[in-house]
């Protein structure tokens, strides 16, 4: 298990990678464009404080709905998330 600040960094990591993604022009279009789909939902530095101030003040901050229709697969090309890629 990660701890909060391990956890913090890794999301501010991976904000970045996929921006990396984005901007890079020798990658192929469907690679940046998918970033750029990603990090449109993607949690900015500001979430994560929010988030954190939240839990401090023992508030419920961003909840996230461990159910995903298994219909929404069929339409991602990437697949979905398992324990083997995680």
């Amino acid at each position: 298990m990660s701890t909060p600040d391990e956890r913090t960094l890794c999301v501010l990591q991976t904000r970045r990678f996929l921006r990396s993604l984005r901007s890079d022009h020798t990658l192929p279009e469907p690679v940046r464009q998918e970033s750029h789909r990603l990090l449109r939902h993607y949690p900015s530095s500001v979430d994560i404080h929010l988030e954190a101030a939240l839990q401090a003040k023992g508030m419920r901050g961003m909840c996230f709905d461990p159910e995903i229709d298994p219909g929404w697969w069929r339409e991602y090309p990437y697949g979905p998330v398992t324990k083997e890629c995680t």
